[in-house]
Parts: structure tokens; C-alpha cells; sequence
């Protein structure tokens, strides 16, 4: 996933960008999923462009039953923000 960080504020400062997954298809899962992140300094008024790599790892899910990890396919919910709470940007993610 990649995007553009803008420090819009007065003084020099770090942000945290954090990467959540919702709900994965057909599994019982949390709401989100922290699932990537990067530690960004930014000069006042500086941009950046931030790459942060989801892997299928952080996707998948224990299945009780089969007693082994699963990776979803399909469309699943990806959130960007400085927190769960605090999501700036959404769309989707498709595994296939």
C-alpha cells in the first residue's frame, strides 16, 4: 500500500501510520486488525510518500477446526489512520 503523508502543521514532527484490515470473509474476526505500519518524521510542511507492505501472513486467521492458518480470498476492508479510531483514509484490499 503506498501513500502520501503531508505534515501540515508549524513545527517538525512523527506520525505513526497504521494499517487495519476489517473483517476478514467468512471468518470470525475483529472489527480491525492492525496489519501494517511505518514511523514517518516529516519537517513542517514536508511530504512523504510511504510504502507499507500488508503480507498475506497478517491476514490470515487460526481456524480451531482445521487447526491450521487460513488465508481469506476475496475483498477485504483496509483502514489507514494515525489509530483504529482515527482512520483517514478506507477502501479495499482483494486476495485472491
Amino acid at each position: 500500500m503506498r501513500l502520501r503523508l503531508t505534515n501540515s502543521g508549524a513545527a517538525a514532527g512523527t506520525e505513526v501510520v497504521q494499517v487495519y484490515a476489517g473483517p476478514l470473509p467468512f471468518a470470525e474476526a475483529p472489527e480491525r486488525k492492525l496489519v501494517g505500519f511505518a514511523k514517518v518524521e516529516l519537517d513542517a510542511g514536508a511530504r512523504a510518500n510511504v510504502r507499507i507492505d500488508v503480507e498475506r501472513e497478517q491476514l490470515s486467521y487460526w481456524d480451531e477446526n482445521r487447526e491450521r492458518w487460513i488465508s481469506p480470498t476475496g475483498e477485504v476492508p483496509i483502514y489507514v489512520g494515525s489509530s483504529a479510531t482515527d482512520v483517514r483514509l478506507a477502501g479495499r484490499l482483494v486476495v485472491r
